[in-house]
């Protein structure tokens, strides 16, 4: 019988992961938290592109999906979202 005031405890494997290459990352990274005070170049580009698939398909009903996304692309350039004009050319390029 188990007790149904128990903690049930998930364990990712990336976590799993971390606890065996470095005790210590394991320890900053998932128990007290700590973050990298920067985001690195490949996760902006990723999560740029992401972004402009998701509106590319949502558009997709309507006539108007490339300008959504050529859009959405100035407006994050201008907002400083995409670090670089290198960026922000590749981005382009890609889509």
């Amino acid at each position: 019988m188990t007790d149904p005031d128990a903690i049930k405890m998930v364990v990712s494997h990336s976590e799993l992961s971390s606890i065996k290459t470095c005790p210590m990352q394991h320890e900053l990274g998932y128990r007290q938290r700590w973050q990298s005070p920067t985001t690195s170049r490949p996760l902006v580009i990723g999560t740029a592109w992401h972004k402009m698939l998701d509106l590319w398909y949502s558009s997709r009903r309507g006539p108007k999906a490339d300008e959504a996304v050529l859009g959405w692309l100035v407006d994050a350039w201008e907002r400083g979202q995409i670090l670089d004009e290198e960026m922000y050319d590749l981005l382009r390029w890609m889509w």
